[in-house]
């Protein structure tokens, strides 16, 4: 799974992308959300690096999850400051609340009460506790995280 990844996320090799959804539609009925009427959002690439890479794969995640589980995918969060990447921070370098003024609301955004949050890796945390926050500072009842993978610390 770490070499898929890798190869779609930082080589742009979107071929992997059917991998992906196959092992998602497979894993989908142990997987199902909570019975509540979630919204699926997913923690969003500063603009350098998603013109860098051409597309955000937690974007794209997002999308297979939405589909897969028949659930609305909005945009509600955007990163307004660019930051060293995750994956080449040492996790004794993340900290929990480090970059919680990393992300803010789009404008004119109403929180709904209940979101699925997506991004492709989880290892420290740190990333999808700023937006998870975020969204529940401004009005969320519940955030839950949603990822391909998780990394290792």
């Amino acid at each position: 799974m770490r070499s898929l990844i890798v190869s779609w996320k930082f080589h742009g090799d979107r071929s992997v992308e059917n991998v992906f959804v196959k092992s998602l539609r497979r894993a989908a009925p142990r997987m199902q959300p909570p019975l509540a009427p979630y919204w699926v959002t997913w923690v969003p690439l500063h603009e350098s690096r998603l013109r860098a890479r051409g597309f955000d794969q937690a974007q794209q995640v997002a999308t297979w999850v939405g589909e897969i589980f028949g659930l609305p995918v909005e945009v509600l969060v955007c990163r307004k400051q660019k930051t060293a990447q995750q994956s080449r921070t040492s996790h004794g370098q993340r900290r929990v609340g480090e970059m919680d003024d990393v992300f803010e609301l789009l404008p004119g955004i109403v929180v709904p009460d209940h979101v699925l949050l997506c991004d492709d890796v989880f290892t420290s945390g740190t990333t999808m506790d700023a937006v998870a926050r975020l969204l529940k500072e401004h009005g969320a009842k519940t955030v839950w995280g949603f990822t391909l993978a998780k990394g290792s610390s």
